[in-house]
């Protein structure tokens, strides 16, 4: 009984986790793939066929691939499961996952003119997810809708209101916090697609990987999808209060203006997630440091992302230069136009990258808890430190430092500590 309790709450917790997604890539595909939704597929029929009695045969067609996608993926999860459901080596459910990482990440990298099959292999995934998920303690739910959920939900309350019957009201509030995500997850895609355009999706699929690492390690699901949700709330508010106090100035001046820009800071996110973290873990009684080396590689692999959009909108600019290197931005980019500039988004996007690679292959030397999370620190602030004397774009200082740099000592410092004690603590052992 205590079993099914436990995976009752723990299917809670998933579908909380794929309404997010499932907002996410809807925002993602709508923002930036030419208005066509990648989960809703009621809203891509309708407007098929709003296109198709227009006369507009080529714009229909192109809200018709993605819900024919859908269509296959949902074949193709059954064909998966089928096949695998007896294989104990690896989960069906883990092949799921790895093909949508796969594809996310194919992705993000089609330019604009291959929108149509962008959207075709997003709804696909999304496909994917859906079937892989669709009740919560009994209850049909969807990820790709909320029309069905909040009818659901809706039928629920009043069912509570006339029989003072409590379960009921219990799943509709479930229903409620499902669409509460959904709606979160769309904001964060629109703001992500914003900031990033095109890579946008690749948050998504860094979540994906974290989220597969956590299965392989048998961590608690229902720990694993709240700790994700923790650490992405409190490291976006992180970034943004680290970039107010950079340009405190700016914020006493236009307080809403400054709270509605686009600027944050990366050593915010990082500092309170990692904050967020440690509280939910201390709470918990769970092991703080190899649950965040579970976490880092994918925490890296998504700044690398990242830093390929700040390259793509041309912020976090470098200084000119004469250099072979040099790159010349666009008019109407965030960089100015027409001057030679270190290209410095990228080369911070080469070393995350290899970060994370190193990360995983450290990983296999299997040397105890915070080796991961005490290379990564190090190894970025180190990087950070360096790389911003390159850059050219306003960021705080302090004394002869940028704020970034007087940040990275701390952090480095601490990064030291955790890998000294750590090995004190295996030679102990």
């Amino acid at each position: 009984m205590a079993e099914k309790i436990r995976q009752m709450s723990d299917s809670m917790r998933v579908a909380l986790l794929l309404a997010l997604a499932g907002g996410f890539l809807d925002a993602y595909t709508f923002v930036t793939r030419g208005r066509v939704f990648a989960n809703a597929q009621t809203g891509n029929i309708v407007l098929f066929g709003i296109n198709l009695f227009e006369g507009n045969f080529i714009g229909a067609k192109d809200y018709l691939v993605p819900v024919f996608a859908f269509f296959v993926g949902i074949i193709i999860a059954e064909m998966i499961k089928s096949r695998f459901r007896e294989n104990a080596a690896l989960h069906w459910r883990q092949i799921v996952v790895l093909i949508e990482f796969a594809v996310l990440v194919a992705a993000a990298f089609m330019p604009q003119s291959c929108n149509t099959a962008v959207n075709a292999l997003i709804s696909f995934v999304c496909s994917l997810q859906v079937e892989s998920f669709r009740k919560v303690k009994g209850n049909p739910f969807a990820t790709t809708m909320c029309t069905g959920n909040l009818r659901s939900a809706t039928e629920h309350l009043y069912n509570y209101h006339k029989n003072r019957d409590r379960a009921a009201l219990e799943n509709s509030g479930r229903y409620f916090l499902v669409i509460a995500l959904f709606t979160a997850g769309a904001g964060a895609g629109a703001l992500a697609s914003k900031l990033f355009h095109l890579r946008a999706v690749l948050f998504a699929a860094a979540l994906l990987l974290i989220w597969r690492r956590a299965e392989e390690r048998k961590f608690d699901v229902q720990s694993v999808n709240t700790l994700i949700l923790l650490i992405l709330a409190a490291g976006f508010a992180g970034a943004k209060l680290f970039f107010l106090f950079a340009h405190w100035g700016e914020f006493c001046a236009d307080p809403l203006g400054a709270l509605g820009s686009e600027g944050f800071v990366v050593y915010g996110g990082i500092v309170c997630g990692l904050g967020a973290a440690w509280l939910y873990c201390r709470k918990h009684s769970l092991p703080f440091l190899r649950w965040v080396d579970c976490f880092i590689p994918g925490v890296a692999l998504a700044q690398g992302f990242g830093r390929i959009g700040c390259f793509l909108a041309g912020c976090c600019f470098g200084k000119p230069t004469e250099s072979f290197f040099g790159v010349t931005f666009p008019a109407g980019s965030m960089a100015p136009a027409g001057i030679p500039l270190w290209p410095v988004q990228l080369f911070s996007a080469v070393g995350d990258f290899l970060l994370a690679g190193a990360l995983l292959l450290l990983e296999k030397k299997r040397r105890g808890d915070g080796l991961l999370t005490g290379t990564y620190l190090l190894s970025y602030s180190v990087g950070r430190f360096l790389i911003e004397f390159l850059r050219a774009d306003p960021r705080g200082a302090v004394g002869t430092l940028s704020t970034s740099q007087f940040i990275a000592l701390f952090t480095a410092a601490g990064a030291a500590a955790i890998l000294i004690l750590r090995k004190r603590g295996t030679q102990h052992g």
